[in-house]
């Protein structure tokens, strides 16, 4: 992740406002015709609602994917200054992951503008549910990953990468080659349980829910359990059909799976 030591994260709030979500409701006397202060209207900050400009966290390792609940140990740099400021500064508590294209970058850490340009469009928002920091500084928080999303355009923002974000919800249309595709990833999944005993237990907490319903959800945890490249694990986070997201995944399952039985 980009580090930004000479950032402190402390003194702006004011640019904070515009980035949170911002719903206007009727007052109570306006909806009863009421007094004078009736077309007053009341503004309120939802934390439910994911916010169309969101705070970017550049990932270097393999993209996050949706449905993921991932914690992250840091210290100091961008990564510490970025999730103390979302949690002090912004109630959705929502960051934007999004994997860089050079997993080692050449430039220096602190310099936004050259990471900003090398960041892939799609990412996935994820809400922070949890946030500890012992006396050392030592940060340990953990994020519940949501939803996917497309950067539509990106800036510097107090010293931190912000972005204007389209998000995309997945498109299914059932088949029965589409409940074939989903039967073989979690048989496929199956025989990795036998041959690695790393993901027996992820593996079969999943597969024990047996929810066939949902398989834009079993491809993304099935992504996420393999060794693929974080090219192919891009390529597959981008991926909005189902239908293609499933036969991608199964790909790279059979692959995974034939270099266990070497």
């Amino acid at each position: 992740m980009v580090d930004n030591p000479g950032h402190n994260g402390g003194d702006d709030s004011n640019e904070t406002k515009k980035i949170i979500p911002e719903i206007i409701i009727p007052n109570e006397h306006s909806e009863r015709g009421g007094s004078a202060g009736g077309n007053e209207q009341q503004l309120i900050l939802s934390s439910s609602v994911l916010p169309e400009r969101i705070f970017i966290m550049p990932v270097e390792s393999k993209p996050v994917f949706p449905g993921m609940v991932f914690p992250l140990l840091v210290k100091e740099g961008y990564a510490a200054n970025l999730i103390r400021h979302v949690r002090h500064h912004v109630p959705a508590k929502i960051i934007g992951f999004v994997l860089t294209r050079r997993e080692e970058k050449e430039q220096k850490e602190d310099d936004i503008e050259v990471t900003r340009r090398e960041l892939f469009t799609h990412g996935t928002a994820a809400r922070m549910v949890d946030y500890q920091e012992d006396n050392e500084g030592r940060i340990q928080a953990v994020f519940q990953a949501e939803k996917r999303f497309r950067i539509l355009s990106s800036l510097e923002q107090a010293g931190f990468l912000v972005a204007h974000v389209a998000y995309f919800d997945d498109i299914l249309h059932s088949s029965d080659e589409v409940k074939a595709l989903t039967l073989a990833i979690m048989n496929t999944l199956r025989d990795l349980t036998r041959h690695n005993p790393l993901f027996n237990e992820e593996i079969r907490m999943f597969l024990s829910r047996g929810d066939l319903s949902n398989p834009g959800k079993l491809a993304d945890f099935s992504a996420s359990m393999t060794s693929a490249s974080r090219e192919e694990l891009q390529e597959i986070l981008a991926c909005q059909d189902v239908k293609k997201r499933l036969e991608k995944v199964l790909f790279i399952l059979r692959k995974e799976l034939d270099l266990n039985e070497l």
